[in-house]
């Protein structure tokens, strides 16, 4: 079975039958009188013994064996149909990479893509994304990113397609363009748009008609309906979007639109559009189109846009060097006040350290040397250990609950400030330059500390039970 001769014979009995109705997913041919069509019926037997069509006289379908037993028997009043199931007959052609429709009338197909809503998430061009679609007698082929036109007889093979596109996609662009609607809507730039043909037709004018609703969509801040936008520039500007009949959209409109939709949303979106909304809505007259003043008015309010977007990149720059200078001067002293709470802990481990051994060490001498009557009780030397012990033990306690604090809210203060210097300072420096050195400090702070504590535990530990150290090693008798 070919395809191609498939499509025309569909053509021919079409056009040779009374009734012919054809949407995207099925074709529908009826007429009186089978007899006289049965050799037009008889070049479709294959696709309706396979299932992907149904025959039906005086609306009862039936095999198409019984079809050409009876033929004889029809009365020429009786109405035959056939109907012809799109999907399925193209899954007897081709594999399943990417969704395939026909048309085997151009008017119907014209008809079809004049009816495409470009925000409707449930057309097929939307939702079955990329889509190749051949049309009987297009004189060449037209493809774009996800969409390519063919006719059955003149398809070009080898073509790379689909493609990426440098357009942003429907998720970049739902963030900057709010959908104020009952509607299930949504915005893709590429389903629609054709980069690639030769001359100018009635399809690519059409197209570029949708195309650029769509990238028209993409410069606006609020939809509600096509009836009722919103540009939140100097001035709040409520306009529609598009109106009937649908302005002509020359192939330099289209150009320009695709530009400015690149430039708004290559980087900065959100200050790039509010700079072109501004200019744009100097421009525009509530009661005009905004898609016809945006084709007028495109082209220079994009360079305005960009010559203002160049001043403000020189002021975030300076802003930016400013910003992280300052940052970098918070995070040394971040970095030193980690420094300092370890120093302190540790001069005061020192000279807790030199102060009990001295006074243990006064204790224990005396007591050898049996001439002073102050330290001649054993009980006394028990009494000073333990109160060495608890105040080892009292001091690491009290320096934690100063320096620990003290440090998690300076550490807190500082990621505050950050975050409000995201708009100058990229993610991956702010980790390379903040993040990274603090987190390293934290660490050897952890540590260091920990340390610390466990030596002023073991003196807390060793100076508690100083008394039973001394008998158990022998140094003295008491």
């Amino acid at each position: 079975m070919d395809f191609n001769k498939l499509i025309k014979n569909l053509d021919s009995l079409s056009s040779n039958s009374p009734t012919s109705v054809e949407t995207w997913d099925r074709i529908t041919i009826s007429g009186k009188d089978a007899q006289k069509y049965f050799n037009e019926i008889c070049k479709f037997s294959e696709i309706i013994e396979s299932g992907v069509a149904e025959l039906s006289i005086d609306n009862d379908i039936i095999p198409f064996n019984d079809f050409t037993q009876d033929i004889k028997s029809y009365n020429s009043n009786l109405t035959w149909k056939i109907y012809v199931f799109k999907d399925n007959l193209l899954k007897l052609f081709f594999k399943e990479e990417y969704k395939h429709f026909f048309f085997i009338k151009k008017s119907i197909f014209l008809e079809w893509i004049e009816n495409y809503d470009v925000l409707d998430t449930s057309h097929p061009l939307n939702s079955l994304s990329p889509v190749k679609i051949f049309v009987n007698d297009l004189e060449e082929t037209i493809w774009g990113p996800k969409l390519l036109l063919t006719s059955p007889e003149n398809e070009i093979k080898n073509i790379a397609w689909p493609y990426e596109s440098k357009l942003p996609s429907d998720e970049i662009i739902k963030r900057e363009v709010h959908f104020i609607t009952n509607r299930n809507t949504n915005v893709w730039i590429t389903n629609i748009l054709v980069e690639h043909f030769n001359k100018e037709s009635d399809i690519i004018r059409l197209i570029r008609v949708k195309s650029a609703i769509a990238l028209a969509c993409c410069l606006i801040q609020e939809f509600y309906s096509y009836d009722k936008i919103v540009l939140k520039a100097t001035k709040r500007i409520e306009c529609p979007l598009v109106r009937e009949p649908l302005p002509q959209i020359s192939s330099e409109d289209l150009t320009n639109l695709i530009n400015t939709v690149s430039w708004v949303y290559a980087e900065r979106t959100t200050t790039r559009l509010t700079l072109l909304v501004d200019r744009i809505s100097l421009e525009i007259n509530p009661p005009e189109c905004f898609l016809e003043s945006l084709c007028i008015h495109c082209s220079n309010a994009l360079k305005q846009a960009m010559e203002q977007d160049q001043f403000l990149v020189l002021e975030l720059k300076d802003s930016y060097m400013k910003e992280l200078r300052s940052l970098l001067l918070d995070v040394r002293k971040q970095a030193d006040e980690y420094t300092d709470k370890l120093r302190s802990i540790q001069s005061s481990l020192l000279r807790d350290t030199l102060a009990g051994m001295f006074l243990l060490s006064v204790g224990v001498f005396s007591k050898i040397s049996t001439g002073s009557e102050l330290f001649n009780q054993t009980n006394i030397i028990v009494i000073l250990s333990k109160a060495l012990g608890i105040y080892f033990f009292s001091s690491i306690i009290i320096q934690l609950l100063i320096s620990i604090p003290d440090v998690i809210m300076s550490y807190k203060e500082i990621q505050h400030w950050v975050q409000f210097s995201n708009n100058y300072i990229s993610s991956t420096e702010k980790e390379t330059n903040i993040d990274a050195p603090l987190r390293k400090r934290h660490i050897y702070f952890n540590c260091m500390a920990t340390l610390l504590v466990i030596v002023y535990m073991s003196l807390a530990l060793i100076s508690w039970n100083f008394y039973y150290l001394l008998q158990y090693f022998h140094i003295i008798k008491l």
